[in-house]
């Protein structure tokens, strides 16, 4: 008889409990994309969040020790913040964080919870799209208005850009999803049960 280490053993149990199992390529290239926009938008997000501490750091020291404070700090941490409030959102729609109906969810049988994951993702999509619309309308409203450093313009483009990454996620997921549901095969996101958090 073999003994065998308590972290041999683990590792035995996890390799038999968990083994991967393939996707199709077409999945696997939406699931690729998906990751792929989430790591852009994490670095995006890295960057800005870099850029609002010394922004604000430097408004700081202006605004009590070295006046007077320029006007300029407060427009790009403003469009800061709305950056990131945008890429924020468009990340936890890639982790399946923006709306969670877990409760509702949970009444459905693994092919109902596929439509309800369908059908939520198509319209938080459609929302989206209507924010984009409204977004690129807000744009040309404020074209001809002048920043000192950031235009309003290009501030507020962090709406229509961050409603079309959240949709596009949405939209990947609802097509991941939509694969599972016509192949009747079970998808890995719900196989639990509910969206994962």
């Amino acid at each position: 008889m073999i003994e065998m280490s308590g972290s041999s053993q683990a590792k035995g149990l996890l390799g038999a409990v968990a083994p991967a199992i393939a996707e199709p390529r077409g999945v696997a290239l939406l699931r690729r994309i998906d990751r792929t926009l989430a790591t852009v938008e994490a670095v995006a997000l890295t960057f800005v969040l870099i850029a609002i501490v010394f922004v604000g750091v430097y408004q700081l020291v202006r605004v009590h020790w070295l006046k007077p404070a320029p006007y300029w700090t407060r427009e790009v941490i403003k469009y800061c913040v709305l950056f990131i409030g945008m890429v924020a959102g468009a990340l936890a729609a890639q982790s399946e964080r923006l709306f969670n109906i877990d409760m509702f969810t949970r009444a459905f049988g693994p092919r109902g919870r596929l439509v309800v994951r369908i059908v939520s993702a198509l319209f938080c999509a459609w929302i989206c799209l209507m924010y984009i619309r409204g977004g690129t309308v807000l744009l040309g409203v404020l074209a001809d208005e002048k920043g000192e450093v950031i235009s309003p313009a290009t501030g507020m483009l962090a709406l229509p850009a961050g409603a079309a990454l959240i949709g596009l996620h949405m939209l990947l997921h609802a097509a991941i999803d939509a694969y599972y549901l016509a192949s009747g095969r079970p998808s890995p996101d719900s196989a639990e049960g509910a969206p994962k958090l």
